[in-house]
């Protein structure tokens, strides 16, 4: 996906901000375990989601 404009944002965090290396996941913050099933954020696949919303609010 190419992008058509370049914007500056200043992001406000409603919650404390997790930085990892990628190498250690955490329990109930990066997956999640429920009803015998295990559920991985796809923190890239968020991202792209919500550049993709603030590109078409902001067009």
């Amino acid at each position: 996906m190419k992008l058509k404009r370049v914007y500056d944002v200043t992001l406000t965090l409603l919650a404390p901000l997790h930085i990892g290396s990628g190498r250690e996941l955490l329990r109930d913050y990066d997956y999640v375990t429920q009803n015998g099933k295990t559920w991985l954020i796809d923190a890239a696949g968020m991202l792209d989601l919500i550049f993709r919303v603030i590109s078409k609010r902001l067009s």
